[in-house]
């Protein structure tokens, strides 16, 4: 008797439970990263610290950049479990879960029950996922709102019932919400194998139905509609900036050029599969598939599982790729039909006694224990991108309490993260041209003067590409600093001028108005 378990034995919760431990074990021990995640949190805990729940901001400033849903789930678990990473990536948890849940039924219906849980698996244990359910950001939650889309089609499709139609468009009225148009990203697949089954089954319930498109209009653009109405050019800033601007020009500079598809999505989608991938080249002329002649349309046509899969993957990856905002985390979606096809060849390679289900057991059970290690390092590890680190030693440098210094930072990256830890307010400077404005100068010089009246001592963060200006500001401000470099192994090799600021002693008694205050060079 063989006391490795069949995956095939595995029911629905024991796939769930181990998806939910992959999310949950060290989710909130690494400190959140910039820009993404702290940009994220930042936004939500200032929604709740100002009970407003439907307009975001950011450094006080309306943020229009997504809809409100995935910040209500930041706030969800802000609310239970505090303003740290715990709370910040507990809604990432639940929604990877679902997500597994959601794509085994998704196989039963696509497929069949045998092929159900290694579809589940290949998701659950793939790399690029398991990394994704610890980055907050929309793009796990917006694959769950599609893979529900997505499977309540199929339910509608197998069982010709059209409320699994209206399900249909009340998860991607969610997965809009979510992220706006990219939502819709699994809807051009559909639409095109729909068509291909109406023609050999006209009983099938319409895809465009008036209550279905009801049901994504009166949710799904609802938020948008409000806003646009209380806010007079709001829409022509998301149709002209948020749409025209990411999609044809390269106004937010996220990876434009037409090398950058194969730069930035050709790692994530042939090593985001690991280690499915490599098992699955290993056995690819073992797939009965492979010999299948894929250029005769009567293929498609008899087999539309395959067909969905294939136009769902690849007008997905066009779309990304055409466009000039690029990101990996944009191609998260695609997933979903990566784990339906490669689950199918597992489960084909299983049935044909080419692939021992053990081995796909110790693969899982590797995989898991792999996942919980590198999350576990990642927590300890050292990085110029973890603000909770950062902001650990700038506080850990102050000699007298953290609400005694007024911040201010010399860069051109928003210090959302720092904001976040620290729970202040922190000004940025923004060189022009290279130099310090005037007008910035002068009213830093004001506030030195003014806080060291009252005894405070300002604070001064300068981004390690900006440390050439600290002379400057000691030749303005007239007086000297007390330096503090956070660069691991400091700054003076490759810049050479911090050393001679560093020998002035930090004042510890009253400053009786003259000028003193602090530089904290970051480590990015």
């Amino acid at each position: 008797m063989n006391a490795i378990p069949h995956p095939n034995d595995f029911k629905p919760w024991s796939i769930i439970l181990l998806a939910l431990l992959a999310a949950s074990l060290f989710q909130g021990s690494r400190g959140l990263y910039h820009t993404t995640e702290t940009r994220y949190v930042e936004c939500a805990r200032e929604m709740l610290l100002q009970h407003n729940l439907l307009e975001p901001t950011l450094d006080q400033e309306p943020h229009w950049t997504k809809p409100p849903l995935v910040y209500w789930g930041i706030n969800l678990g802000m609310v239970f479990l505090g303003f740290n990473a715990w709370g910040a990536r507990f809604y990432l948890i639940f929604a990877f879960t679902l997500t597994v849940l959601v794509i085994y039924y998704l196989a039963r219906y696509l497929w069949d029950t045998h092929t159900a849980p290694y579809c589940a698996l290949v998701y659950a244990t793939s790399l690029f996922p398991l990394a994704a359910a610890n980055v907050v950001s929309c793009d796990t939650l917006l694959v769950l709102f599609e893979a529900a889309a997505v499977l309540f089609y199929w339910m509608a499709v197998r069982r010709e019932k059209t409320i699994f139609l209206l399900l249909m468009w009340l998860a991607f009225a969610l997965a809009f919400l979510t992220k706006g148009p990219p939502g819709l990203i699994p809807l051009p697949g559909i639409i095109l194998v729909h068509s291909l089954i109406r023609s050999t089954r006209p009983g099938l319930p319409r895809l465009f139905s008036v209550p279905g498109i009801l049901v994504f209009l009166g949710l799904g653009l609802s938020w948008y509609l409000y806003e646009a109405y209380l806010h007079p050019g709001l829409l022509r800033y998301w149709l002209f900036h948020e749409m025209y601007g990411r999609v044809a020009t390269d106004e937010f500079r996220r990876n434009a050029g037409w090398s950058k598809p194969f730069t930035v999505y050709g790692p994530v989608l042939t090593l985001g599969a690991f280690p499915w991938i490599f098992l699955l080249l290993g056995k690819l002329r073992q797939v009965p598939w492979s010999r299948v002649s894929f250029h005769r349309w009567e293929f498609w046509k008899h087999h539309p599982e395959w067909f969905f899969l294939a136009v769902s993957f690849g007008i997905p990856l066009l779309i990304f790729s055409l466009s000039q905002s690029r990101l990996p985390l944009y191609v998260l979606p695609l997933f979903i039909f990566i784990s339906l096809a490669f689950g199918r060849m597992i489960a084909w390679l299983t049935e044909k006694h080419k692939l021992r289900p053990q081995c796909i057991t110790v693969i899982v059970a590797h995989m898991f224990m792999l996942t919980i290690i590198g999350k576990a390092a990642f927590a300890y590890m050292e990085s110029p991108k973890n603000d909770q680190q950062i902001a650990t030693k700038i506080l850990a440098s102050l000699s007298t309490a953290p609400g005694q210094h007024p911040y201010y930072i010399l860069g051109n990256r928003p210090p959302y993260g720092l904001e976040f830890y620290m729970n202040t307010h922190i000004a940025v400077i923004t060189p022009d041209e290279g130099q310090i404005p005037a007008g910035s100068l002068e009213t830093l010089q004001y506030t030195i003067r003014m806080n060291n009246a009252a005894g405070f001592v300002p604070v001064i963060l300068v981004q390690k590409d900006y440390c050439l200006q600290i002379p400057h500001l000691v030749r303005i401000l007239g007086r000297p600093l007390n330096l503090v470099d956070l660069n691991r192994g400091g700054t003076n090799r490759p810049y050479g001028i911090v050393s001679q600021f560093t020998n002035y002693a930090y004042p510890n008694s009253q400053h009786s108005g003259e000028l003193f205050y602090r530089c904290v060079i970051l480590p990015y």
